[in-house]
């Protein structure tokens, strides 16, 4: 949208106006008004860019195909670099036609060659990393090119690129490990642009997402969720559901970390609906994240068959490998993160970390303990490097699984407290969760039957708390062979004996994680009746959510 030509003089400048103040329905008449008038590639490339804005996909490539026309036309190598740039950018995003998008890309190179630095030469230096960081997961390209984009901006003097270049840089740190370094360069982009410095609005929302990507990956749940609140008012003033959609996806990941489930599960429901009406190649994003929420949840059934929508996403292949594990299937889980790591290059440090401690565990459960070693000896190397509590919960929880499988149980329990204190840190807990009830297992293996009792029953507290019914059902199955009070086993029998046969039926599939819509289908039932049920077994367990009933019935052996 820069270099406009003054051909249509006031005309034009009014419909540039509309688009600066987001009134898209405006600009696009207004551009449409100055074509019946004069044809030109700057009316061309302004209706373009209303058309982009209201969602209208293919009216908007004609319109920047036929601006790149005229542009080439009449030897405007820059007015075309640009239409080229703007049309790789769409056909990625909006189609996903990755060898389109490279056609696009490979022109806008070629036809500014020999040029002296313009914002186009920038503009194509921010696409380039945004595809090296988002797609190839290669951030010291993208570092590169987030540089070189921040140079040429402060050379010409365009805002927009200098700080979009920044955002981009602070995002390949974070994800190199550089987290306290990259984390200024975000906030310094996102305060910049809230103060107003910026002048194109999908640069205000293009640095909101990367900072919300880093908290993501950094587990920085508080910045993420400050940053996410600030995008969304932006996006529903000016009405740009993509970048609301992408964004709240990415939101949705810190929120599961944190246990905040049904936040998640709305963040990723609006993330879906507006990712499928404008950007129908991007709605992967949601949809593996709703993947790792339902297995969580213990609806393994529901998250392998979302998993396998997207089966080549990096995190379905990391989601499939957890789902292997708690399937006991050790051998599937290394192949899937071998897989996840040959396309996750040394460099991208984060992205390494959760992949790392898969195969330590999936080589414990596989008793292949050298393997293990050498998985913690590459995981702890990276962790020196990236000292932050998530990471340094992962490398202690994964050691502990370790010293466990070879019989260090002492060590292993300290290590198991650590990552306790790690995750509870980062608030992540689940994960906190998870390394309580290991702990326990821990604590039986040292004969410290009441200290391994409480560690199983406050980990059963917290998958209760946030609904996770498949680990609850399995730390239930540990209290049970802990050999709790007989008078308290013979009261949990006798109420799990006065279940209806319906009730255990119904019981058994909200422990598989279906909803009482999916129950009420798989039974022939009414929904109104299914949550009769339910409130009746909740009665009689005397109990408040469903997973303290799946573990309440579990622990008596009915399930």
């Amino acid at each position: 949208m820069n270099n406009h030509s003054s051909l249509s003089g006031d005309v034009l400048q009014s419909c540039h106006e509309a688009l600066r103040r987001g009134r898209w329905l405006d600009a696009r008449a207004c551009f449409e008004q100055a074509l019946k008038q004069h044809e030109s590639a700057e009316a061309w490339e302004g209706l373009s860019w209303a058309l982009w804005w209201l969602g209208d996909a293919d009216t908007m490539f004609a319109a920047r195909e036929r601006a790149y026309s005229l542009y080439r036309d009449a030897n405007d190598l820059c007015g075309a670099a640009r239409m080229a740039i703007w049309l790789a950018s769409d056909h990625l995003d909006i189609r996903g036609e990755v060898v389109i998008a490279s056609g696009w890309r490979q022109r806008a190179h070629r036809l500014l060659e020999g040029i002296d630095p313009t914002p186009e030469h920038g503009w194509l230096a921010i696409h380039c990393g945004a595809i090296a960081i988002e797609i190839e997961h290669h951030p010291t390209t993208a570092l590169a090119h987030a540089r070189e984009a921040t140079r040429i901006g402060r050379a010409i003097g365009n805002r927009d690129l200098e700080l979009l270049g920044l955002a981009m840089e602070g995002l390949a740190l974070v994800s190199q490990g550089y987290i306290d370094e990259g984390m200024k360069c975000l906030d310094e982009a996102g305060a910049a642009a809230s103060a107003g410095e910026v002048e194109e609005k999908f640069s205000v929302a293009w640095m909101f997402c990367y900072l919300i990507y880093a908290c993501e990956r950094a587990r920085d749940f508080d910045r993420a969720g400050q940053w996410c609140q600030r995008l969304k008012e932006f996006s529903e003033r000016v009405g740009f559901r993509f970048t609301l959609g992408v964004c709240r996806a990415h939101y949705a990941g810190v929120l599961i970390s944190r246990g905040k489930w049904s936040e998640a599960e709305s963040e990723l429901s609006s993330a879906t609906a507006d990712l499928e009406a404008s950007r129908p190649a991007q709605v992967a994003e949601s949809l593996v994240r709703l993947a790792e929420l339902r297995r969580r949840q213990g609806n393994l059934e529901e998250a392998d068959r979302l998993f396998r929508r997207m089966e080549f996403h990096p995190i379905t292949l990391l989601g499939r490998a957890e789902l292997a594990l708690d399937r006991n299937e050790p051998q599937l889980a290394t192949e899937l993160t071998e897989q996840y790591l040959r396309h996750i290059p040394a460099d991208n440090r984060l992205q390494r970390v959760p992949a790392l401690e898969i195969l330590v565990r999936a080589s414990v459960q596989l008793g292949k303990h050298d393997q293990a070693a050498e998985h913690l000896t590459t995981l702890e190397a990276i962790v020196l490097t990236v000292p932050t509590d998530p990471m340094r919960g992962s490398l202690a929880f994964a050691e502990a699984m370790y010293l466990h499988a070879t019989g260090d149980d002492e060590r292993a329990r300290q290590r198991l407290e650590d990552a306790m204190m790690h995750y509870e840190r980062c608030k992540a807990p689940f994960e906190s969760a998870r390394a309580r009830r290991e702990l326990a297992e821990v604590f039986l293996a040292l004969g410290r039957n009441e200290s391994a009792q409480e560690a199983a029953t406050r980990a059963l507290e917290v998958f209760d708390e946030i609904g996770a019914l498949y680990e609850a059902g399995r730390t239930s199955a540990l209290l049970n062979t802990i050999q709790p009070p007989k008078q308290k086993k013979i009261h949990i029998r006798g109420a799990v004996d006065s279940l209806t046969q319906r009730e255990v039926e119904i019981l058994r599939l909200v422990a598989d994680g279906l909803s009482d819509k999916q129950i009420a289908a798989r039974l022939h039932l009414s929904e109104h009746t299914v949550h009769r049920h339910i409130s009746n077994i909740l009665t009689k367990l005397n109990v408040h959510s469903r997973a303290a009933a799946v573990a309440r019935a579990s622990s008596a052996g009915a399930l």
